[in-house]
């Protein structure tokens, strides 16, 4: 059942053509406008809305380059994924304490990664 709702016709939904095909270009448009409309007021209130006390601590000049390279990171795919794949894994060892060694072990032998070995 669940293999037939995320993968229809072996293909996963995301990329399936029948609903690639339900998407019509005045949405595309419309979403298009509502991701710059959000990034405008999510710039807006990074840097022009600063809160005092940070600006006057640190100066308004160094606040804006670090907000506008902040919001530049937010705006990063790969650098989101990679903010999300360690929270995960924070909270994993939170929660779960016994998993350090499991994600140690990950991260000592992440660049054996989509290596081949053949097989002896």
């Amino acid at each position: 059942m669940t293999s037939q709702i995320l993968w229809p016709d072996g293909i996963f939904i995301t990329k399936h053509p029948k609903r690639q095909q339900q998407q019509s270009s005045s949405s595309e448009e419309q979403q298009q406008q509502e991701a710059e409309r959000r990034a405008k007021f999510v710039r807006e209130l990074m840097i022009e809305k600063a809160p005092a006390t940070i600006v006057s601590l640190v100066g308004q000049k160094e606040y804006e380059q670090c907000a506008e390279d902040l919001y530049f990171f937010l705006q990063s795919s790969v650098c989101l994924k990679l903010l999300a794949y360690d929270l995960l894994e924070l909270l994993l060892t939170s929660a779960f304490p016994e998993m350090e060694q499991a994600f140690k072990q990950l991260q000592d032998e992440k660049h054996l990664f989509g290596q081949y070995t053949p097989p002896t």
